[in-house]
């Protein structure tokens, strides 16, 4: 990168611009590069550029004053970006659910009126963050917020681009999301989300330059610019007002501002004194600094304790290198000289004075914690439960630093959000597409969350359980807290519908079993009925077969024999 900025300011002094953002008419030319070099200065130190600064070695030989490198700030970052969004859904909406919000209505047709009227515009607003890849924006902004301490985002009307005309959306508005580094935004007296006035440069090439009806020169580079105000708007390539072809009707952008407001949002990471928002990382420079030096001392100190001083005493002559095996060499220090027999031995020994120590390591450990403090970020965001069991609420009452500050993080973005969603309505109402209307601009809407951190989803359920057969909670709130539950009232009556279902397939059961258990009964005494009768009959017919020998016995006596 930095040798391609060389070769570009090199071929700049060979063959000068034509064009210069100096010569940019109204151009906050001096508060543009003062920003950019702040933001370059912090994009330094994301990437670890900034800790790649070298000082004179031994022999006047450049060495690295940070050899280690070790920026923490990237994890930082990451952490807050990923923790501001939560635990999402998988799903195609955005990483922030927008929901309208109808006013107090005063019937059952007018509730299902607004009904419809809020879904179509939840609808229509996540189409147009889809086709323009939302969700892409929404972590990139929080990323660039971390960095750069606010991010933009920006909505453009871009009829050219419509699937009635050859393009890819169904709705011809796209959210882009510009580099703080190619705005200038200077926000409405006291209202920071509403600006006055903005301008968006970049660099381009030349057959974007092209693609806006920009006549190619002789010249070296090409800057697109965007102004805006409330009332008027310009767009250029260099000098020359762009313009665009739709439908074989050429489009001049520039004019009177057909929205009344300026189609971009700032949104701070933190504001605290300024409108332009602090970042993530600025007050831990110096902690990166002294840890790189700290990190660098206790390695040295670690390479003398492995690698000692080697030294001989009492040798007489030179020291010579014997190979005993292939890999086994030895000293030969020689043998003892003398007159007298009480010269010591040659000796070969290790100079050895311990470097590295405790308070070394410690000093280190204690930046390292001190850096995580000042960071927002807890161990446990790393993964460290310290070396033991912890309970969930526990674990969770770690993260409370982050969490409370990635809330804070949120408030803006609501805000924002808030606006951003309406500038996508009103745009929409101007232009007169999608159908909406100025019934649809006054509704309110609020901006739902993800948990921040994953929930005991079983605990919550029992929880609620409890809660409902205890009769302290209404079902209402109940499906408030599970924060699944889009319409509230429907998902009620979709329960009671479900319970009415429920006991009449009960009832309708009970009734199918009381009559099959009472034909049951009736076949039972039926068949018992005809168990009598034919009882009954069979005595009848054998009466009637004793009568002859009745007779008989009465009439002749029997022999006593």
């Amino acid at each position: 990168m930095a040798l391609m900025s060389n070769l570009r300011q090199a071929i700049s002094t060979i063959i000068p611009s034509k064009f210069s953002l100096e010569d940019l008419k109204g151009f906050p030319y001096s508060e543009y590069q003062d920003q950019l070099v702040e933001y370059e200065e912090q994009e330094n130190w994301y990437t670890g550029d900034a800790l790649r600064e070298t000082i004179s070695g031994k022999e006047g030989r450049p060495a690295d004053l940070y050899p280690m490198q070790i920026n923490p700030i990237r994890a930082t970052v990451a952490k807050h970006a990923y923790a501001l969004f939560g635990e999402v859904e998988n799903d195609g909406r955005p990483l922030i659910v927008t929901k309208m919000i109808p006013p107090e209505s005063g019937g059952d047709k007018d509730i299902e009126t607004w009904k419809k009227d809020t879904q179509h515009v939840e609808e229509v607003l996540n189409q147009v963050w889809w086709e323009s890849g939302g969700r892409d924006l929404m972590i990139r902004n929080a990323y660039v917020s971390q960095i750069y301490g606010g991010c933009f985002f920006k909505v453009t009307f871009v009829p050219w681009e419509s699937s009635q005309y050859g393009g890819t959306r169904s709705i011809p508005i796209r959210i882009e999301a510009p580099n703080p580094k190619t705005v200038v935004a200077i926000p409405d007296a006291s209202d920071y989300y509403h600006l006055a006035k903005c301008w968006i440069v970049r660099q381009i090439d030349e057959n974007e330059a092209e693609s806006y009806g920009y006549k190619i020169t002789d010249e070296s580079e090409y800057w697109y610019t965007e102004y805006w105000t409330p009332k008027d708007y310009i767009i250029r390539v260099n000098n020359q007002i762009v313009r665009k072809v739709v439908a074989g009707k050429e489009i001049l952008l520039s004019g009177e501002n057909p929205f009344g407001f300026v189609p971009v949002v700032y949104i701070p990471h933190i504001r605290d004194i300024n409108f332009l928002g602090s970042n993530a990382f600025k007050h831990l420079i110096a902690y990166v600094k002294e840890l790189n030096l700290r990190y660098g001392d206790y390695g040295d100190a670690t390479n003398d304790d492995a690698h000692p001083i080697v030294a001989i005493r009492d040798v007489s002559g030179t020291v010579q290198m014997k190979k005993i095996t292939n890999w086994l060499e030895v000293a030969d220090l020689g043998q003892t000289s003398g007159i007298t027999g009480n010269e010591k031995p040659p000796d070969m020994f290790e100079v050895r004075q311990q470097r590295a120590s405790a308070a070394m390591k410690g000093l280190i450990d204690s930046i390292w914690q001190q850096y995580l403090r000042d960071s927002f970020v807890p161990p446990v965001a790393y993964g460290e439960d310290e070396g033991s069991q912890r309970s969930a609420m526990t674990l969770a009452m770690r993260f409370w630093s982050l969490g409370s500050h990635v809330s804070t993080e949120r408030y803006y973005w609501t805000v924002g959000m808030d606006i951003l969603q309406n500038i996508l309505l009103r745009i929409m109402f101007t232009k007169k597409i999608c159908g909406i209307t100025e019934k649809h601009l006054a509704m309110r809407m609020k901006q739902v969350w993800s948990p921040l951190l994953p929930r005991d989803r079983e605990a919550d359920v029992q929880e609620w359980v409890q809660r409902s057969t205890a009769e302290i909670a209404s079902i209402e709130h109940l499906l408030e807290l599970s924060g699944d539950v889009e319409d509230i009232a429907e998902e009620r009556n979709r329960i009671l519908k479900w319970i009415a279902d429920v006991e009449e397939a009960r009832l309708k059961a009970a009734n199918k079993q009381a009559e099959k258990q009472l034909k049951m009964q009736m076949e039972a005494n039926e068949q018992r009925e005809e168990n009598v009768m034919e009882s009954e009959k069979k005595s009848v017919d054998v009466s009637e077969e004793e009568k002859p020998f009745a007779r008989r016995a009465k009439q002749e006596p029997g022999d006593e024999r």
